[in-house]
């Protein structure tokens, strides 16, 4: 079970929505994002028993959109990266309308890499337009092709749907999907290994679970199957065959052995009593045809070993009430547990951060010069929180600098105050979590302040840190 620890941090559910396709606002409130309102009840509030429905706010901008002005004709426009590319078909739209992909940081469970958000949104197209995502990591790190899908998110609700005309290319390693409107799309593994990651300790186990994000699909409707938060069990088991590490059926002494059943869902891996080169194992089982996820192989990646120790530096700048700049170096080392074993779960990893921040001796308070009385402050009972799918981070400080000003030649007692959570508050849990790129590069930035917290901007400042895997 994975803890997940902030400093003097609650954080409450912020109103959002992906604006677009259903009319009327989005109305999340007494909803939690990580449970989500239950299925069909009624129309309540009450969520249902059973597996819970994916239910997030919109993904927040990761960079700029790329944009095509298509008309009656229709054309095609493809994201940043080329992960993603949207083929609008002859009179999909009557007159030149501007197309557009945004980069985000997606919550959906299950998803592959960052989403994206499709405009034009409120918009809805006379023809399907169809979204295909390159997928090159397919059945190389974690699920095959026939194990994925694409998936669009309802401003109105938050949910997220698995779009019902699946095309999946194994060759290509291409999956694609239509729609007739626009919102936040990403692709998805329908089917999983949990955990997706993991640190296993040399020889120890890990348990292996396979795991549905998607209900089984229905042959009516564009938004053929809710998403859900990955629980096990959603759906009849397929067959079950070949369980293997690093593609050898069992395993062996060299990358650790495996075991598990052909009839259930869950298997056993015990790592190697000395390190493998590489580090990292494949875990994987195959399961038999079934629709769409028809001879899918899906993995869960495991570190044999210890999780590693990051170090970098973390630097502060504030403006405002107080202006001022502080930095230091810090030591991120892998949280245990009461029992002493490392805080690595199935869907997250705990960290716990050491050190300490310096604060210049250029400090103004409303421009009023100031010194601090002890300018090197250490951080304490600090957590860094690194969620796995998707690969995200959360984590915060608390720091008071106790200052003596002058204030028109009268020395003045006061104090600068840096109190921050990755994301803005009030928020979400999940939303407070930023993505990050590599998991052996945890970096990344925060403005208090900005144009995401404007409730914060007589106390702006920009943080921003780098923490390097040892």
């Amino acid at each position: 079970m994975t803890t997940m620890r902030w400093t003097g941090v609650l954080a409450i559910v912020l109103l959002a929505a992906c604006a677009g396709s259903s009319s009327g606002g989005s109305d999340l409130s007494g909803w939690d994002p990580g449970v989500g309102p239950g299925l069909d009840n009624g129309g309540t509030d009450t969520p249902a028993q059973g597996p819970t429905v994916a239910v997030t706010l919109a993904g927040q901008p990761l960079g700029d959109a790329v944009t095509a002005s298509i008309d009656a004709a229709g054309g095609t426009l493809a994201s940043a990266d080329g992960r993603l590319t949207v083929t609008v078909p002859a009179n999909a739209v009557g007159d030149a309308t501007t197309f557009s992909i945004q980069p985000v940081g997606t919550l959906v469970p299950g998803t592959i890499g960052i989403g994206y958000q499709l405009e034009p949104s409120g918009v809805t197209f006379a023809q399907p337009v169809t979204l295909t995502y390159a997928v090159p990591e397919a059945g190389v790190s974690r699920t095959g092709v026939e194990g994925l899908g694409v998936v669009l998110r309802e401003d109105a609700s938050g949910h997220w749907n698995w779009l019902a005309d699946q095309v999946r290319d194994a060759t290509g390693k291409t999956v694609s999907a239509t729609t007739t409107h626009f919102c936040e799309t990403s692709i998805i593994e329908g089917v999983q290994l949990r955990p997706l990651v993991a640190t296993v300790p040399l020889g120890s186990t890990q348990s292996l679970e396979i795991a549905y994000c998607v209900q089984e699909e229905t042959a009516d409707g564009q938004l053929a199957g809710l998403v859900y938060n990955c629980d096990a069990g959603l759906a009849p088991l397929d067959p079950v065959r070949d369980w293997s590490v690093n593609g050898v059926t069992g395993g062996n002494g060299t990358v650790g052995t495996i075991q598990g059943s052909t009839s259930s869902l869950t298997g056993t891996y015990t790592a190697p009593g000395t390190q493998p080169n590489p580090s990292v194992v494949l875990a994987g089982v195959w399961l038999g045809a079934k629709g769409r996820r028809g001879d899918t192989f899906v993995a869960s990646n495991l570190s044999v070993g210890t999780p590693g120790t990051y170090q970098g530096k973390v630097t502060v700048t504030a403006t405002g009430l107080f202006a001022y700049t502080a930095s230091g170096n810090l030591t991120v080392t892998p949280g245990k547990l009461l029992n002493g074993q490392l805080d690595d779960g199935i869907d997250m990893t705990l960290f716990d951060v050491t050190g300490s921040i310096k604060i210049s001796d250029a400090i103004t308070y409303s421009g009023f010069p100031c010194t601090a009385d002890s300018p090197s402050q250490a951080v304490k009972n600090t957590s860094l929180n690194l969620k796995k799918v998707p690969l995200s981070v959360l984590w915060g400080l608390g720091i008071q600098w106790d200052l003596t000003c002058d204030i028109n030649g009268t020395p003045t007692k006061t104090a600068a105050i840096l109190t921050w959570l990755t994301g803005c508050m009030p928020n979400t849990v999940d939303q407070n979590f930023i993505p990050i790129a590599d998991p052996k590069d945890i970096k990344g930035s925060y403005t208090r302040g900005g144009a995401n917290c404007p409730q914060a901007a007589g106390l702006a400042a920009t943080v921003e840190w780098d923490f390097l895997m040892q």
